[in-house]
């Protein structure tokens, strides 16, 4: 992700409360309640996600992903001789710098998607100069003298955002062995940090390599219905393997059932205007971060990694003014 100089400087700077946060407990895989409370992660299906302060019942957004939830109270501030309090909105960034928590993950784990709990009072007149205040996944090494960042999710945080409305992005960060990974959060006095929940693909699961494989080309000369227009979208099943020329099915449960997610390359073909495509699991139709952009004329392809719904799914929304594109789906490898 490229980030402006000025705010990656920023979140460098940070980076020794990442190290002293370590030994700071965290408030476990969870629903977002009471500040320390605990217990078993559950897999997706809806949770009530805290029942106090007017936080909202939200569905886990995905049947694939498990769920780990972190308290406010994990947050301290990156200077820490800076404050902080804990109340009944969570930490409460005392004084101006950016506040973090670490994250612990078994490795292997791939973080897709990170919902925030916050509380941002607008300002009085206008607003200071952007950046926003924002909440980043961050991953931290250090190989001999040359340390690395790199910010797999990012929430940023607009003036006025209250807890009862949660903000969510997704992307992707890999949890390695190499890594240090936190949450580093930016804002200014008063706002307060009550909850973060990651959306996870295990690691438990196995992943599996498969020669590539076709399960769906939109192209009428192959079995499809045609370009997807923009503000549509198309819900396609992974597990059968079909022929490049033609699109008869050659191998069925290509995907397997069970398979929890799928490593894949989607392809926009004959895309006409400047759009995209949005790959989610089967049902989801919402439009967070696109897996391929286009221009007029432009072939182009772009690896992904997607979680499916309990009937091996994926639904592709298009996206654009005035866009539209065929498109083809080639299955690398699943999780299950």
């Amino acid at each position: 992700m490229s980030e402006p100089h000025d705010r990656l400087l920023t979140r460098r700077r940070l980076l020794g409360a990442a190290g002293s946060a370590a030994a700071v407990s965290i408030a476990g895989a969870s629903t977002v309640a009471a500040e320390g409370d605990s217990g078993a992660t559950r897999l997706g299906r809806r949770r009530q996600e805290g029942g106090d302060n007017g936080l909202q019942s939200i569905p886990a957004t995905n049947p694939a992903y498990e769920y780990y939830s972190y308290s406010g109270a994990a947050f301290f501030p990156s200077n820490l001789a800076n404050g902080r309090d804990i109340g009944s909105k969570g930490a409460t960034i005392g004084s101006a710098g950016d506040f973090q928590a670490p994250v612990t993950l078994p490795v292997g784990t791939v973080v897709r998607e990170m919902t925030v709990w916050v509380d941002n009072p607008a300002y009085v007149g206008s607003p200071p100069t952007p950046p926003l205040p924002y909440l980043d996944l961050a991953r931290f090494s250090h190989d001999i003298d040359t340390p690395t960042y790199t910010f797999g999710i990012t929430v940023d945080i607009p003036y006025g955002q209250v807890l009862a409305n949660p903000l969510t992005s997704t992307g992707v960060q890999v949890i390695d062995a190499e890594g240090n990974f936190f949450f580093n959060a930016a804002g200014r006095p008063g706002m307060h940090i009550k909850a973060v929940r990651l959306g996870v693909i295990p690691a438990s699961l196995s992943y599996r390599t498969v020669t590539p494989g076709r399960v769906f080309d939109s192209r009428p000369v192959n079995g499809g219905s045609g370009p997807i227009t923009s503000g549509n979208n198309i819900t396609i099943s992974v597990a059968n393997r079909i022929n490049p020329a033609g699109g008869a099915v050659v191998e069925n449960d290509f995907v397997p059932a069970g398979a929890r997610a799928v490593t894949l390359n989607v392809t926009a073909v004959n895309p006409v205007a400047t759009g995209y495509f949005v790959v989610n699991p089967g049902g989801d139709t919402t439009v967070g971060a696109s897996s391929v952009n286009w221009t007029t004329g432009e072939n182009v392809a772009n690896g992904i990694v997607c979680a499916l719904n309990g009937s091996r799914q994926l639904t592709i929304v298009a996206g654009g003014g005035g866009a539209s594109a065929n498109v083809i789906v080639d299955i690398t490898g699943y999780y299950l």
